[in-house]
């Protein structure tokens, strides 16, 4: 079990460095959360709940881990968007 975690892990890592690419060439922040969702949390939720109790306390870790991280990495972009958002209607304001 601890071999298919790793990979699984690894995976989720490589989309993570995937999504961060995109996000740098100017993907939206709403398309980088789908992407995420689609991808890092589907593959973390596949069959999850079948192998859930096959697994020691570490490999439990590095699967929180990582949906730790994305959470963190989602909510910044939620932020951003939010600071945004207040940005603008702030200086809707300030013109009109």
């Amino acid at each position: 079990m601890s071999e298919h975690v790793r990979d699984v892990v690894l995976k989720c890592a490589q989309s993570l460095n995937v999504i961060n690419v995109l996000r740098r060439h100017g993907m939206n922040d709403q398309a980088l959360q789908t992407v995420y969702r689609s991808v890092v949390l589907a593959k973390l939720l596949n069959a999850s709940s079948a192998w859930w109790g096959f697994m020691t306390i570490d490999d439990r870790h590095r699967i929180e881990t990582v949906v730790e991280s994305g959470l963190i990495y989602t909510r910044l972009m939620g932020q951003r968007q939010l600071n945004s958002s207040r940005t603008t209607t702030t200086h809707c304001s300030v013109t009109l």
